[in-house]
Parts: structure tokens; C-alpha cells; sequence
């Protein structure tokens, strides 16, 4: 959990394999609900 507030990038970085498949853990998968707003922003110019 740490991880994401020591590393605030790599979270967005994480958030872009979210959807494909949960990395890390499923908090992971949680943060991208939560940023669902950003997550989809990166992920429509990822697409």
C-alpha cells in the first residue's frame, strides 16, 4: 500500500495494466476504481 504514495508514478504505470490483469494485488485494482476518472483518461490515449 505504501508503494503507492512512495511511488505516485508508478501507481499510473500500474493503473494502465490494471484492467488487462491485476498485477500486484487486487489494491491495485482498487486504486484504479478509485482514480476510474484518470485510469480511463490514460487508457483511452493508451488505446
Amino acid at each position: 500500500m505504501n508503494d503507492i504514495t512512495l511511488h505516485p508514478q508508478r501507481h499510473l504505470t500500474d493503473s494502465f495494466s490494471c484492467p488487462s490483469t491485476h498485477t500486484r494485488k487486487k489494491y491495485v485494482y482498487n486504486m484504479c476504481n478509485r482514480v476510474l476518472r484518470r485510469c480511463d483518461t490514460l487508457q483511452l490515449r493508451v488505446n
